[in-house]
């Protein structure tokens, strides 16, 4: 658990070790996304696999005093590949070159890179009024810059 202004950040994986997956399951089940409903399926049905199988882990974000998360987002590393012809400037071609090699067959750069696969505030019972979604998106990067000073890493999207 990490605590990012006055939320608790915590990882699946955790919580499943502390509390039991049966608890895990209750709080996804007190979790609704009318706007997407294809997230809020990803959720409560394949968020528990993906953390278990590491394909994907899934943090909840709950406000420090109360016990239901107000955002859910799923993390993973990604291979990001971009073209030679989409990077307009030296600088850029010189940063990107600090990470990895232009692939001459391909005329592109092939990185791993942090995916926000999923991120999605609760609006079971209004639950979505106590965070704003760049304090999600914060959340996220919080835990992804964390990441990148263990682990290292340079490169951050978000699915769209």
């Amino acid at each position: 658990m990490l605590i990012y202004k006055q939320f608790r950040i915590e990882n699946m994986r955790t919580f499943i070790k502390d509390n039991g997956e049966q608890r895990v399951r209750e709080m996804l089940n007190n979790f609704s996304c009318p706007l997407n409903p294809g997230v809020e399926n990803f959720f409560k049905k394949n968020s528990i696999d993906f953390t278990k199988k590491s394909q994907s882990v899934t943090y909840f974000v709950i406000p420090i005093d109360e016990v239901v998360p107000v955002g859910l987002f799923a993390l993973t590393i990604k291979p990001l590949t971009i073209g030679i012809n989409n990077i307009k400037s030296n600088t850029q071609r010189k940063k990107i070159e600090r990470i990895c090699k232009l692939d001459e067959k391909t005329q592109s750069y092939t990185m791993a890179a942090y995916l926000i696969a999923q991120l999605r505030k609760n609006f079971y019972h209004g639950f979505n009024e106590k965070i704003s979604g760049d304090e999600l998106l914060d959340a996220a990067l919080y835990i992804i810059k964390n990441l990148q000073y263990q682990a290292g890493g340079m490169i951050v999207f978000v699915e769209t």
